[in-house]
């Protein structure tokens, strides 16, 4: 009995340590040896340990598994095309559903393709793929057919946090396969409303998932599905290095937020303060007034004002400003403002397009080293749209740049609220209710949206 009982644990212990080994991941340890994030963790292993390829593709109940699909595409457009994944790979852990990778063909994506995006960024090898999907469900005579499930249609998409709240999408059984639909921002946060339509369990895996921030969460999504290939981060690296601040900076990525750099004359002085900007503009004109420009460096210098830095600091606690723009102009106007003092780097341009277009020079290589650099630093400011139509949007690109951060595993990265020009406040991602409505309201699923298709929702 006690040798069944010693084997038993044996068994149990290898398991452990597959998992623990196979975990696929981008994820700084400063996350995975913070027992505050343990309970986080442990959701991503075990999904992982139960929907990667070669477990569900071997798994005998195979047909009786329930999918989501998960599309993207890069590099070009990746701020757009990847959060219509992560929101499909939000779905899929929430409601503990397998999620399918799925590289997008429609027409806005049609500027990628599979390869090139593969060349900038590694897509991890647990996630099976709805293509071997399709064919091992024929091969299987699974006897339902796959008609997947659009949860939300594209007339519906600024409704999108509604029908996340309302439809109970943890109770879709009858469909095999979910399609959430085409996504830019953190629509799936529907979810975290406390009306919100999910069995009980679902709401105690929501709240542990959503406990640190949806930037966090979304974040966390994005280094446990994809990394950047080794040559955007030494590129960086390289850029760091050669800089005039080197030992600073390196010291800044070695110590958490917190702790004081000793130099090597034994005295101690303040972390250095690293402030990401990204500058977008969204017309097609590659001239700039540098109005966006003038905003930014005033928000980056009210951001200094309150961590108590101004221009005579910079001797005992050097500032540095990662920055990216879409407009070679804005770099230039940066690198000589007087306003400016801290000191400006980029990523290396010099693979910039000569081509023109709404995204500027600065695309496909060069745009992933951009968004590698700027997501290093403590604090972040950047773009929101000032149009009538896109009043409210942060621009996409800046808000994978504000996940990387806030999943960086750096304390003051993770407390520190990103910030949007023009008016330097803290943007609400793209959610259609009032902040305030997510926790605390008595918003009800009676006032929601919910689509044809969805679960029965007793209205009160």
């Amino acid at each position: 009995m006690w040798l069944k009982e010693v084997l038993l644990r044996l068994m149990l212990n290898l398991l452990i340590l597959k998992v623990l080994v196979a975990f696929e991941h981008d994820v700084s340890d400063l996350i995975l040896k913070d027992p505050m994030y343990h309970n986080f963790m442990n959701v991503f292993r075990s999904y992982q340990m139960d929907h990667n390829a070669e477990t569900v593709f071997s798994d005998p109940n195979f047909c009786q598994r329930r999918f989501v699909i998960g599309t993207y595409a890069c590099p070009q457009q990746i701020g757009n095309h990847m959060h219509e994944f992560l929101n499909g790979y939000a779905a899929a852990i929430v409601t503990n559903r397998t999620l399918l990778w799925n590289f997008c063909s429609r027409k806005p994506c049609q500027l990628d393709n599979e390869g090139d995006c593969d060349q900038v960024m590694e897509r991890f090898a647990w996630i099976p793929s709805y293509r071997q999907f399709e064919s091992t469900w024929r091969e299987k005579n699974c006897s339902e057919p796959i008609n997947e499930f659009l949860l939300v249609k594209q007339y519906e998409r600024y409704r999108a946090e509604e029908i996340f709240m309302c439809c109970g999408i943890d109770q879709l059984y009858k469909h095999p396969v979910i399609n959430v639909g085409t996504h830019e921002m953190h629509e799936l946060a529907g979810v975290i409303h406390r009306n919100a339509y999910l069995l009980d369990s679902t709401k105690q895996r929501v709240k542990t998932l959503f406990e640190k921030g949806d930037d966090f969460f979304f974040g966390m999504l994005l280094r446990t599905s994809f990394r950047f290939r080794s040559f955007i981060v030494q590129s960086n690296d390289e850029v760091i290095k050669n800089s005039e601040i080197t030992n600073i900076l390196l010291s800044h990525s070695a110590l958490p937020t917190g702790h004081h750099h000793v130099s090597k004359h034994g005295h101690q002085h303040p972390p250095p303060i690293a402030i990401g900007v990204h500058l977008r503009h969204s017309s097609n004109s590659a001239d700039v007034e540098h109005v966006r420009d003038k905003d930014g460096i005033a928000c980056v210098n009210k951001i200094l004002a309150s961590a108590n830095h101004t221009r005579d600091s910079i001797h005992h606690r050097p500032c540095v400003i990662f920055l990216a723009s879409d407009r070679n102009q804005s770099l230039n106007y940066w690198r000589s403002a007087e306003d400016v003092y801290c000191k400006v780097l980029t990523a290396d341009h010099s693979k910039s397009h000569v081509e023109w277009n709404e995204h500027g020079p600065f695309t496909g290589e060069v745009a992933m080293k951009d968004l590698e650099l700027v997501s290093r630093a403590d604090y972040f400011v950047g773009s929101m749209y000032n149009t009538a139509h896109l009043k409210n949007y942060g621009s996409t690109f800046s808000l994978l740049m504000v996940e990387r951060r806030a999943s960086s595993g750096r304390r003051q990265s993770l407390k520190s609220p990103a910030r949007f020009i023009p008016e330097c406040v803290e943007l609400l991602a793209n959610r259609q209710l009032p902040k305030e409505m997510y926790i605390n309201s008595n918003f009800t699923c009676s006032q929601g949206a919910i689509p044809d298709g969805c679960p029965h929702v007793l209205q009160q």
